[in-house]
């Protein structure tokens, strides 16, 4: 419950949104869907901000990027269709269809979680976002996270792009869960570019580690200019396990959390293996 809440707002421009975040400090927040500001009992807020009359509930288009606005709750993202339905198979994956219809794109990047989908999901197909913070700026997601750690500047949200990929474009994400619905215990992205049947280009994020999503670099090094043969998997997946930077948390150990990330590889280059086949 909020019981400290005082006063709602409904800014008209970004620039009124960010205004009121710098007048109000700690005593105020930008509300997207609401669940996070709910769920963690926030007695410090006293003034909510909300982003409903700033029409970024959008979906748009052009070339070479698809623009997210920030207030899309992640159930709109469903009806994005890129890399063969792979991008919406990875949506429907996260949380529940409740939840998916509340949840908004924008602040589950501004909140950040380290086990957050979302983080693994747009670092993978190497998103960017847009953020005013008196000027616009954009950054990388990982240049984002950065951001936020060090920038003492209130700042808004507005947009996330991603790149639209061709068909050369290969992607698959897994998150390992207790149950079905649960927030993961790791998670993992993968991006492969192929040119004709070598790999020209991968992605591997690991996120939930905990800590937030990395590269899998030795593991990407490795793949590149080869062909996803099952030995090539194997290797893979034990560069994976021997070269992952995972801890121990209350949830899982580090050990199995190694083998974890292995096996996610594996299973995510087997399952874009068997897609080339399908096409």
């Amino acid at each position: 419950m909020l019981k400290n809440v005082k006063e709602c707002f409904y800014p008209l421009t970004i620039e009124e949104c960010l205004k009121l975040l710098n007048d109000f400090k700690e005593k105020g927040d930008i509300v997207g869907g609401g669940v996070d500001i709910v769920w963690r009992e926030r007695k410090e807020l006293e003034y909510l901000i909300y982003l409903d009359k700033l029409n970024l509930n959008y979906i748009k288009e052009d070339n070479n990027y698809i623009s997210i606005g920030a207030a899309n709750t992640l159930d709109g993202l469903e009806k994005i269709d890129i890399l063969n339905g792979s991008f919406r198979n990875a949506i429907k994956s996260v949380a529940t269809p409740i939840l998916r219809n509340v949840i908004t794109i924008g602040g589950t990047i501004v909140r950040g979680y380290s086990w957050s989908d979302i983080l693994t999901i747009f670092i993978t197909l190497e998103g960017k976002v847009k953020v005013f913070d008196g000027e616009e700026n954009i950054l990388s997601i990982d240049e984002f996270l950065q951001y936020k750690k060090t920038s003492k500047k209130k700042f808004v949200l507005t947009e996330i792009d991603l790149p639209k990929f061709d068909d050369s474009y290969h992607f698959s994400y897994i998150r390992f869960t207790r149950t079905g619905n649960d927030i993961p215990l790791i998670n993992e992205g993968v991006l492969v570019k192929l040119n004709g049947k070598k790999v020209e280009k991968v992605n591997i994020i690991l996120g939930g580690r905990p800590g937030f999503p990395v590269h899998l670099d030795e593991a990407e090094k490795f793949l590149l200019n080869k062909e996803l043969d099952e030995n090539t998997i194997n290797l893979s997946k034990e560069i994976a396990i021997k070269t992952s930077e995972v801890q121990n948390d209350m949830r899982l150990s580090m050990e199995y959390r190694k083998n974890l990330s292995g096996v996610l590889t594996k299973r995510s280059l087997i399952k874009i293996k068997n897609d080339l086949n399908k096409f």
